[in-house]
């Protein structure tokens, strides 16, 4: 899987600066080895200026921009509009996660060999379709960026998963499972959403008093479409999935049992609980522990929020 920092973000090792104007590039993205069509996934990141040998004062600034048939964008513009339309957040907090992935490697002493990262470069250029040598160069060029970038940016994707299995190692993942157990149960439910109360708390009761078979009654009334027609299955959900009133009811509610209706603006659901599935210490839940951990030491690095001055 290529992560969504790695479709955007060439990291260099003085990631970040006080001023948004030194450094863009932009590179195609690509998602599950698909090339996204209609967009551009843009990263905005601060990295040491090109060196130059004139003196400071007949410098110009450089400006980078992203050229297209009709015009062209500027720094400013991309931050503006990536703020204005909600996004600017999520990537930032990427290209933040990139950055300290790098710091917490060099911390922790990782180390990346020649062969994993000659590995990686090779599996991220076939899914680019980069097969020669020519074809990666004019893919460099035609996006801005060098063959140092690149192997920045491939040394960060191997560093990722080394950073994220030490922080969360076979000790970190057995403590973890032993302090928040709870938090890794899953439910089996399925689900009925009406538009009045009254039809809620007499599907209810067809369901408790006369044994009609709710997922037959979600196909005929249920105003989920996505879920009607499989009888208003949902499929497995965590605790943190859920609202609180609801979570609490569904994780200690037996086989089979109905509950609501619960108010949900403009709406009532009602919940079929097919299975409640306390927590073990499989691989698959193994992994979902190193997944909470990395997030929550990502997290904290933009709890306080994000700031952007222009």
């Amino acid at each position: 899987m290529i992560y969504p920092y790695q479709i955007f973000c060439m990291l260099s090792k003085e990631f970040f600066r006080p001023s948004l104007t030194d450094r863009l590039e932009v590179l195609r993205g690509r998602d599950s080895g698909s090339i996204l069509t209609g967009a551009i996934l843009v990263a905005i990141f601060i990295g040491p200026r090109k060196k130059s040998d004139k003196p400071a004062s007949q410098e110009k600034e450089c400006i980078v921009k992203i050229v297209y048939s009709n015009g062209s964008l500027t720094p400013e513009e991309v931050i503006k509009f990536f703020v204005l339309s909600g996004q600017a957040q999520s990537l930032f907090a990427e290209c933040i996660k990139a950055k300290e992935v790098i710091r917490e490697a060099n911390a922790l002493g990782i180390k990346v060999s020649d062969d994993e990262l000659q590995q990686f470069a090779d599996s991220f250029r076939a899914s680019l379709g980069l097969y020669s040598i020519a074809e990666t160069t004019n893919f460099l060029k035609n996006n801005g960026l060098t063959e140092e970038d690149f192997e920045e940016f491939c040394e960060l994707s191997v560093l990722l998963p080394a950073v994220k299995n030490r922080l969360a190692d076979e000790k970190a993942v057995k403590e973890f499972f032993i302090r928040r157990r709870s938090e890794l149960d899953l439910a089996q439910i399925s689900s009925i959403l009406v538009e009045q109360e009254p039809l809620a708390k007499e599907i209810v009761a067809r369901v408790r008093e006369d044994g009609e078979d709710f997922h037959a009654l979600a196909r005929q009334y249920s105003l989920d479409e996505q879920t009607k027609l499989a009888g208003g299955y949902l499929g497995l959900v965590t605790r943190e999935m859920l609202p609180p009133d609801m979570e609490a009811k569904v994780f200690n509610a037996g086989k089979g049992e109905v509950l609501g209706p619960f108010p949900m603006k403009p709406a009532y659901q009602l919940i079929l609980v097919e299975e409640v599935l306390k927590a073990e210490l499989t691989n698959p839940v193994k992994e979902m522990i190193r997944e909470k951990i990395f997030k929550e030491w990502s997290d904290r690095f933009w709890a306080d929020g994000l700031k952007i001055t222009l």
